[in-house]
């Protein structure tokens, strides 16, 4: 009963992702290619302001950054889709008894499918400045799966929160503004003053972006202390999400 009830939840969130794809490029002429237009365009942008306006020189840049979005696009989309996962499915929740969970959960799964394709053009940049690929790439599967534990926590959280303050939704593009370039997504965390690494450290998105540019950019394997670092945040980010989520479930249907 129990394997039969995972794979009915495991078909929902596979059927909420679908779902989601064929809402976010209907009518589009271009439909999935912009999972790998956008991040070129702004690898672009970005490139051509810090390279050359701030003179940030790091070897093949371009791929330096483009990997540091991938980190971050997976988690930027998540939270400002998954925010609003649980009242966006309110008509369906009122209608049918399902865990309302399963919502913020597709909306992370969409961003990874996001985020796979993304890879394509990466790969390419990534041969054409001369760069390809190591075999510590092997690592990027797990660094991901890491990830995505800690984007459910988080998405739990600020989806449940919604929920009961709409402000949540609102207040978000301003908060992922301030934690994108207060992370060091284009630039090393080198270049920061001695006074603010331990900010930075404390900052997760710095862990996770430093396990994608290690598969994907400087092709180094992650030590113990990265991996640990990057399981704690993501096993307090999960514990908190679905406590919060936990102590609020019951009272979703009295505010969505």
């Amino acid at each position: 009963m129990a394997a039969s009830g995972n794979r009915h939840l495991y078909d929902l969130v596979s059927l909420l992702i679908r779902r989601d794809l064929k809402i976010r490029y209907r009518d589009s002429a271009l439909g999935y290619l912009w999972s790998m237009m956008n991040p070129l365009l702004m690898m672009t942008v970005l490139t051509i302001v810090f390279s050359q306006a701030m003179r940030i020189e790091v070897p093949h840049y371009p791929v330096y950054v483009l990997s540091g979005l991938l980190c971050w696009t997976l988690f930027a989309s998540s939270s400002l889709n998954g925010v609003h996962a649980i009242v966006g499915n309110a008509s369906l929740l009122k209608k049918v008894k399902v865990p309302s969970w399963v919502f913020p959960t597709a909306t992370i799964g969409s961003a990874c499918v996001h985020m796979g394709l993304a890879l394509i053009p990466f790969l390419v940049i990534a041969f054409a400045t001369g760069l390809g690929l190591h075999v510590q790439l092997v690592q990027l599967p797990l660094v991901v799966a890491v990830y995505f534990l800690f984007i459910e926590g988080v998405v739990l959280i600020i989806g449940t929160l919604n929920v009961f303050f709409r402000d949540v939704g609102h207040v978000m593009e301003p908060v992922l503004q301030l934690v994108f370039y207060s992370s060091p997504i284009l630039y090393p965390a080198a270049v920061v003053p001695e006074k603010f690494q331990l900010l930075i450290k404390l900052n997760p998105i710095y862990h996770y972006a430093a396990g994608f540019r290690a598969a994907l950019y400087s092709g180094e394997w992650l030590g113990l202390t990265q991996w640990a670092a990057m399981l704690g945040f993501a096993a307090a980010a999960l514990a908190l999400g679905f406590y919060t989520y936990s102590r609020l479930e019951d009272r979703f249907l009295y505010h969505i």
